[in-house]
């Protein structure tokens, strides 16, 4: 393999996005409105995620740690997420 065909194997590895990734910021829905009726729906959803990348953790500790990042980073923080309860 030439210089030239290593460099587009490289680049088309970078441009695949990894399952889990797109299962997270589906999971998480960035942006959408969570109503009242649809919370448990939203937790099912989330759970299952973090059930999935539970299960890749002895075949591929490095990617499961890599995505259990992405997913805490990418869930919302409770204190700028939500309004403060007037007590606060």
């Amino acid at each position: 393999m030439n210089k030239h065909e290593k460099s587009n194997v490289r680049s088309k590895k970078r441009k695949q996005i990894d399952p889990l990734e797109q299962a997270i910021e589906t999971a998480l829905s960035p942006g959408d409105f969570i109503s009242y009726d649809d919370a448990w729906s939203f937790v099912d959803d989330v759970q299952n995620v973090a059930n999935d990348i539970g299960k890749i953790i002895k075949k591929e500790p490095e990617r499961a740690a890599h995505l259990y990042e992405t997913f805490i980073a990418a869930c919302p923080d409770s204190k700028t997420s939500f309004p403060a309860h007037p007590s606060m």
